[in-house]
């Protein structure tokens, strides 16, 4: 362990000596006449770099304390993140040695959710926050099941809804922004293409007592209809292995969407930062996954389950219909695959629109201070709230509500740490990210329990994880 800390420390010291490295202690000053005026200074050493435009600082120092200049060239490597969760059992119950299960909590439903995402390589320049452009490569894979509680529990009623889908996407996206007066803009345009797509055309429960010409009959069906698509064809020789690598055996095609966002000043717009300090904040509105033109699948194959009927039944005579002579009670149960099928359907991303703030209520300025200068200073302790809604056709209901808040604290741009808070993607997430930056390169960490319900989340109905790389100068 000794020696690990002592590895440690040495990696430390060898990527942060830079960062140490002044050779002159040199103060940047505007006079004000407009020229730029050089005086000593031990105490603060700062870059500036003149622009018509906007000042950026590359390197900061004041007092002793370095802060780690951003990269403008960045390759992110190996970047994923996983999640698994669900509402009714904690994970700590689930590797008991013996389980108890209530089946009283059934009447509330059962959800369970897994999801995978994957950056194999992505790739960015930034001109000193003025204007950026990257590349991102993409795989994301979407499960979920959202069984009705009247279904589990066998409650009476007319008709129940559940979920049940999947989704796997590959995207290659191209992210950009500018600046235009105090306005960023931000406009990432995706190519995606759908591998997987599951979406029940039904799924429903049934368990109702009819009144049919004076006598009390029974309803009772459950019915599934899904169908499977994939991007490759789909035959009775069906073979993974001889057909991946083989382009004409692809079948879907490629869709686009593109995101569009914008950030603005508004306090310091509005005045409003210079009258009261703790009132310093940007807004910023973001529409996520804008449909431009769909993707289209063709390859699919059915999956039909009927429990039931939709006509009166009579357990006690064995018989249910409305024929004179009833079917067979052993036809009360039906599952089959139908044969490989081809239909064109669109494919859509789930849509997102998305308002947050960008909050730094503690710094107290001082006259020096150019704008730029006072935004760094600021951003040592952020808090970012979001509020919005989600569109998700992979639900039977596809709109939900999204929200949280984000708190973000910077040592020095050097090590950052983030708590977050929310309900995204139809889960509550409770997460704790720590980012090391080292400048040359960065390593990201992410932790956080969820689930479908608010307590769950705080006891272990479901875990996430998130890891990082990036090099870059």
């Amino acid at each position: 362990m000794k020696k690990i800390m002592n590895l440690f420390v040495l990696c430390f010291l060898f990527f942060s000596t830079p960062l140490f490295a002044q050779d002159d202690k040199i103060t940047w000053n505007n006079g004000d006449d407009g020229n730029i005026k050089v005086t000593p200074d031990k105490d603060v050493v700062w870059t500036n770099e003149v622009s018509e435009k906007k000042k950026t600082i590359a390197i900061e120092k004041e007092k002793g304390l370095v802060r780690v200049p951003d990269r403008k060239f960045e390759i992110g490597l190996a970047n994923f993140g996983l999640g698994f969760s669900n509402d009714f059992m904690t994970t700590f119950e689930i590797f008991k040695e013996k389980v108890k299960i209530d089946l009283d909590k059934f009447s509330d439903g059962f959800n369970v959710n897994a999801n995978f995402a994957v950056n194999p390589i992505y790739i960015s320049y930034n001109k000193n926050d003025v204007w950026g452009i990257g590349v991102n490569t993409g795989l994301d894979l979407i499960g979920l099941i959202g069984l009705n509680g009247n279904m589990l529990t066998f409650h009476e009623t007319g008709s129940a809804e559940s979920d049940i889908g999947a989704a796997v996407f590959s995207e290659v996206k191209i992210q950009s922004f500018f600046t235009y007066e105090k306005i960023k803009l931000k406009i990432k345009p995706t190519l995606y293409y759908p591998i997987i797509y599951a979406e029940p055309s039904n799924f429903t429960y049934t368990y109702t007592n009819k009144n049919i010409d004076g006598v009390e009959k029974t309803v009772f069906n459950l019915a599934l209809d899904m169908r499977v698509y994939t991007a490759l064809k789909m035959d009775d020789d069906f073979d993974i292995a001889g057909i991946i690598g083989n382009i004409d055996n692809m079948t879907a095609r490629p869709g686009v969407d593109i995101s569009i966002g914008a950030e603005y000043p508004l306090s310091e717009a509005l005045g409003i930062n210079k009258k009261y300090d703790f009132l310093d904040f940007d807004v910023g509105i973001d529409f996520i996954n804008i449909p431009l033109y769909p993707s289209d699948m063709e390859d699919y194959r059915r999956m039909i389950v009927n429990i039931g009927s939709d006509e009166p039944m009579d357990f006690f005579t064995g018989k249910f219909g409305d024929t004179s002579e009833g079917n067979d009670i052993n036809n009360f149960y039906n599952y089959e695959f139908e044969d490989y099928g081809k239909k064109r359907k669109n494919v859509f991303r789930p849509f997102k629109m998305l308002i947050s703030a960008n909050w730094r209520p503690f710094y107290k300025p001082s006259p020096q201070d150019t704008d730029e200068w006072l935004k760094r200073k600021k951003e040592w302790l952020v808090f970012i709230p979001t509020i919005g809604f989600t569109v998700n056709p992979l639900y039977f209901q596809p709109v939900s509500v999204e929200g949280g808040i984000k708190t973000c604290l910077s040592l020095a741009n050097l090590v950052i740490v983030s708590l977050d808070i929310g309900y995204h993607d139809r889960l509550w997430k409770n997460g704790l990210d720590l980012a090391l930056n080292f400048m040359l390169f960065e390593i990201d960490f992410g932790a956080n329990m969820q689930s479908p319900r608010f307590l769950k989340s705080w006891t272990g109905g479901g875990f996430g994880a998130t890891f990082r790389f990036k090099i870059g100068f």
